[in-house]
């Protein structure tokens, strides 16, 4: 029988780009405990400042550059060290720059040097890829984190990326459970080809100083990127019909063009209106101070917010909507409440705000369930290097 301690870890490549960093961070993170995982991560100069990441100036030379180069970086290293850290470092934001064309022969270069018996690819590889797919002869994964697309964000072009990944990615990771079924009937999968995953906490977010100010007034947090489907303006209505006497204050933060007035409400007293992009620091300052966050999605897959929220112990009221039911456990960790329903939100609203010990039941089983529980990332991680084994 094989000593453990000797056994070699499979090599894993991991491919994703900056809007996924918050979730990767912890991805990588635990995965390595299974697996030898090298991290890529591809920088175009329009990702600069997206999810956790913060570059004030993308590098002059168009190469794959160690992380290493990038100090805004560092302060991640304890999540996945620099040394398995490299960035596809582009200066044109132009599919078929010149540039970009050289880099995708330096992308296959840097990938049969490295050798991993798996890449598992984030997201969607788009045409920056090309050349790697067409040319790939190894096992290869691809998470899909939104199976299907939100309200108002379909586009042609995205259709079509999504078909030629499709064409040769032949495995693949959803975060969710609920949605199988319709993916599988919607592309060319079966039920064999598609392994189910889930989103841990967003660790990363501990890294952040939290001043212990304290508030009188209760918070409701609404965070994230500005669009329709995510219900802000069901939330806005909800909030005001609650009434000013209840001590309560709403904050809604993100970048995005609202497709609604917010005229009304930005000049209201417990409303505040924050839209811009929100650094990491400023996120975990406003989680620390919030009571609840709330996500009134119309519709949905996974929730990064959600798993935001309980990095922090914060109990979400969310809809059921997508996959939100399967991250939110109605009166464990949350409240669920159907879409679209100013009367249900309120009085959800209203209800957590006037019982303080449903909130702080909510915290500790969020705390139980996904920081050391069955939702944590060590289950998650183990379960996913156990599913390479089988490609």
């Amino acid at each position: 029988m094989p000593n453990k301690k000797y056994e070699i870890k499979m090599r894993v490549l991991f491919i994703s780009m900056p809007p996924f960093l918050d979730v990767d961070l912890s991805l990588v993170n635990h995965l390595s405990k299974h697996c030898d995982v090298h991290y890529l991560m591809d920088l175009p100069p329009y990702y600069l400042t997206s999810s956790a990441l913060k570059i004030t100036k993308i590098k002059p030379q168009d190469e794959i550059l160690s992380a290493s180069e990038y100090p805004e970086l560092h302060q991640f290293a304890s999540f996945i060290g620099l040394n398995k850290w490299h960035v596809i470092n582009r200066t044109s934001p132009k599919k078929f720059a010149l540039s970009n064309l050289k880099l995708q022969f330096e992308i296959r270069n840097f990938i049969e040097n490295l050798n991993p018996d798996v890449i598992h690819c984030g997201n969607y590889l788009d045409e920056n890829f090309y050349l790697f797919l067409l040319r790939n002869k190894r096992k290869i994964v691809l998470t899909v984190h939104d199976p299907f697309p939100h309200s108002g964000e379909g586009t042609k072009r995205k259709s079509l990326i999504f078909k030629f990944n499709f064409a040769f990615i032949k495995n693949i990771v959803l975060l969710n459970s609920t949605q199988k079924e319709a993916f599988i009937e919607s592309t060319p999968f079966n039920f064999s080809s598609v392994f189910v995953s889930a989103l841990g906490v967003y660790e990363y977010l501990s890294l952040y100083k939290i001043n212990q100010t304290k508030s009188d007034a209760f918070k409701i947090l609404f965070f994230g990127r500005v669009s329709p489907y995510k219900g802000i303006d069901i939330l806005l209505e909800a909030f005001s019909s609650i009434g000013s006497p209840v001590n309560a204050e709403l904050i809604i933060a993100g970048n995005g063009k609202f497709w609604f007035d917010i005229t009304k409400y930005s000049s209201t007293p417990r409303i505040t209106i924050l839209n811009r992009y929100v650094p990491n620091d400023e996120l975990v300052q406003l989680l620390s101070q919030a009571s609840v966050v709330v996500c009134p999605y119309k519709d949905a897959t996974q929730s990064g917010v959600v798993m935001s929220a309980y990095a922090l112990n914060k109990p979400v009221i969310g809809t059921k909507v997508g996959a939100i039911p399967e991250m939110i456990q109605d009166e464990h960790t949350g409240i669920l409440i159907p879409p679209n329903d100013v009367d249900e939100l309120a009085n959800a609203l209203r209800r957590v705000i006037g019982d303080s010990s449903l909130l702080a039941k909510m915290e500790n089983n969020i705390k139980e369930t996904y920081s050391t529980g069955e939702k944590g990332w060590e289950r998650i991680t183990l379960d996913l290097s156990s599913h390479y084994l089988t490609l």
